[in-house]
């Protein structure tokens, strides 16, 4: 496996060389002689041609797979304040066998990458009573957050986030309701308090989707 991957690199390697060789001409010569190669310089080396027998896009798809459920993690972590250096349980549950068998051939990436303290997925698999979720290409990803997260702290602390989002944003909305500021202002000044603006009023919704879950869960 070892030999296999570092055949693999110095492919890569050694023709992404001759791809950026015009535009970085002397670093990209010396690496490439440092190489196994063929021929006296880059310079003169075959320009790269594409090999349809190299492409796989089942694996491409499955990666894109793994590396999105990695970032819905990273992000419920943030949404919740959970340290990254924390490990979280992650229950998966999948649609078919071919998801079963991605998930476990991606296992050790997602434990790692991740920082998973338990994982488990298959189509038999329940939501928790509280977790955070979502939806990745019919893949259902939920993190439990019960005894992850102080639900009375979360709640608290997600109340004064939602109260400094509403406050950022009606001082937006009320410069972009002066006509004087929208009329004499540069567009550039304009267009980024607009952009501002649509982010935190989605920065909102998050907060309030989050309290309403975790409240919800605290009334019960």
């Amino acid at each position: 496996e070892k030999r296999t991957g570092r055949i693999l690199l110095g492919r890569v390697l050694e023709q992404s060389l001759r791809l950026l060789h015009p535009i970085m001409p002397f670093l990209t010569e010396e690496i490439w002689q440092r190489l196994p190669h063929q021929g006296e310089s880059v310079m003169v080396a075959p320009w790269p041609v594409a090999d349809p027998a190299l492409d796989f896009p089942q694996a491409v798809e499955s990666m894109d797979c793994l590396m999105e459920i990695t970032r819905e993690v990273r992000n419920i972590r943030s949404a919740y304040n959970i340290s990254p250096a924390q490990r979280v349980p992650l229950v998966v549950k999948t649609a078919d066998g071919h998801q079963d068998a991605m998930l476990a051939a991606g296992r050790d990436y997602l434990v790692s990458l991740a920082r998973l303290a338990h994982f488990e997925f298959g189509q038999e698999t329940s939501k928790p009573e509280l977790a955070a979720t979502v939806v990745i290409q019919g893949i259902e990803v939920h993190v439990p957050l019960a005894d992850v997260v102080d639900l009375d702290a979360e709640s608290s602390r997600l109340q004064k986030e939602l109260s400094k989002a509403e406050a950022a944003l009606t001082r937006i909305v009320k410069k972009l309701e002066n006509e004087d500021f929208v009329r004499k202002a540069p567009a550039e000044v304009v267009s980024r308090e607009r952009a501002a603006q649509t982010e935190l009023a989605d920065h909102r919704a998050k907060l309030e989707a989050s309290l309403a879950h975790v409240e919800g869960y605290l009334k019960r």
